[in-house]
């Protein structure tokens, strides 16, 4: 025989808003986005992208998930590279992701300008598996930096006609 359990509200027995969940289960999901972004640094600095998410769990995981678009400048040799970074347990701290970068332990992702001095568009997306060990809000950003002229993130070209929505979302996952 099948049973039925139809309820209209869960909740915890000891705490209000906490119920037991199965390891592996998505808890909460927080989404930040941005525009057309430029930037001309040569030091990492605040790409705009951020979000923030208070964990309910101390030992959770947190997906961080990044995906858009970027664009160089017409400069030779352009490079423009990505950092994610959360303030928690101290400031800019940068989120290894375990080690799996595919470019070297700090960055997450690199787009280049081609040597003929063509516009060029590049991926900007990441999946981070972070171990913050915390119930305090959580800050991640990403940071980036230009190696010799102009990077754009949300921009397919640099004269801006094509803008397009960068995403941050981030996942808190049951352990």
């Amino acid at each position: 025989p099948m049973s039925t359990l139809k309820v209209d509200t869960i909740q915890g027995k000891t705490t209000s808003g906490t119920v037991a969940m199965p390891a592996g289960h998505v808890v909460q999901v927080v989404q930040g986005d941005t525009g057309d972004q430029t930037t001309s640094s040569s030091s990492y600095s605040d790409s705009g992208l951020t979000a923030t998410i208070t964990p309910k769990f101390s030992n959770s995981k947190i997906l961080v998930s990044v995906k858009g678009i970027g664009s160089a400048s017409v400069a030779d040799n352009e490079q423009v590279l990505f950092r994610m970074v959360r303030n928690q347990p101290s400031a800019d701290t940068i989120v290894d992701g375990q080690g799996n970068f595919p470019y070297n332990s700090n960055q997450f992702g690199q787009g280049f300008a081609t040597v003929e001095g063509k516009r060029e568009r590049y991926p900007v997306m990441c999946d981070l598996l972070d171990s913050p060990s915390t119930t305090s809000a959580i800050a991640y950003k990403m940071v980036w930096l230009a190696t010799s002229s102009t990077g754009y993130l949300g921009r397919w070209g640099t004269d801006g006609n094509w803008n397009v929505r960068t995403t941050l979302t981030l996942m808190e996952i049951k352990q």
